[in-house]
């Protein structure tokens, strides 16, 4: 029985090292997530001034033309797309089918204009859940804007 106490107090001591070095492994992998995606956009927001940028992800200016939208227009969802990302993957939506009704990113999925875009901006970006969240919102919003009232 006196080892019992002595035992006790170093299975909590290495359990609690343990959960240390797992957080701070985990917090650090999500800080370098984070710092990427908030340097991709950054950069995408360069578009604006240097649309020819966009060559190397085989979109013109003719395709920005082609869904009426200009280059700082373009920049600016893909900075929007980014910055939603950068919260979905810190868990801000997870679990759920759709945006929720209201929200930023729900209120853009709304606009004729952003779904026009959609595909040039995954022209850009990967595919990830947070893109599928997005397409599934928008696939709601279309069949519902397209019922009969």
């Amino acid at each position: 029985m006196d080892y019992f106490v002595p035992l006790l107090a170093l299975f909590v001591s290495l359990s609690s090292l343990a959960w240390t070095v797992y957080m701070n492994r985990y917090q650090a992998k999500q800080a370098a997530l984070t710092a990427n995606l908030n340097l991709r956009a950054q950069v995408m927001a360069r578009i604006a001034d240097t649309p020819a940028l966009l060559r190397f992800h085989d979109i013109g200016l003719e395709d920005l033309q082609a869904v009426g939208i200009t280059a700082a227009e373009f920049a600016y969802l893909l900075v929007i797309y980014e910055s939603g990302r950068i919260l979905y993957d810190l868990h801000e939506h997870r679990g759920n089918p759709v945006l929720p009704a209201g929200t930023f990113r729900y209120k853009m999925c709304r606009s004729r204009d952003f779904r026009r875009a959609w595909p040039l901006i995954m022209r850009v970006c990967d595919e990830t859940p947070f893109s599928q969240l997005m397409e599934a919102t928008m696939h709601d919003l279309e069949r519902e804007l397209k019922s009969p009232a």
